[in-house]
């Protein structure tokens, strides 16, 4: 029966709340996927961070929740993603 009340709990949660707690393998293969999928979009100071990014992965909180807080400004993200310029040549 327990189960049962933690599964509805669960399914009526927000987004924000802990899911299914994680063991730190589990983590910390999270936490490297969605790092080097996201790295141009995260800041270069994120890996002093580590510690805090697993726990809160180990807790069950959602990847993108836990890595919000180490998104660069959109302006900044924007610029890297757009392709490199080379100038006009002038004759």
């Amino acid at each position: 029966m327990p189960q049962t009340i933690r599964r509805v709990a669960a399914s009526s949660a927000s987004p924000t709340c802990a899911g299914t707690p994680r063991t730190e393998d589990e983590a910390a293969e999270v936490m490297w996927d969605h790092y080097r999928t996201h790295k141009q979009q995260l800041v270069g100071s994120i890996s002093e961070s580590r510690a805090f990014i697993l726990a809160q992965l180990m807790a069950g909180l959602p990847v993108e929740d836990v890595f919000a807080p180490f998104v660069k400004p959109i302006n900044v993200a924007k610029s890297l993603a757009l392709p490199a310029r080379t100038p006009a040549r002038t004759h």
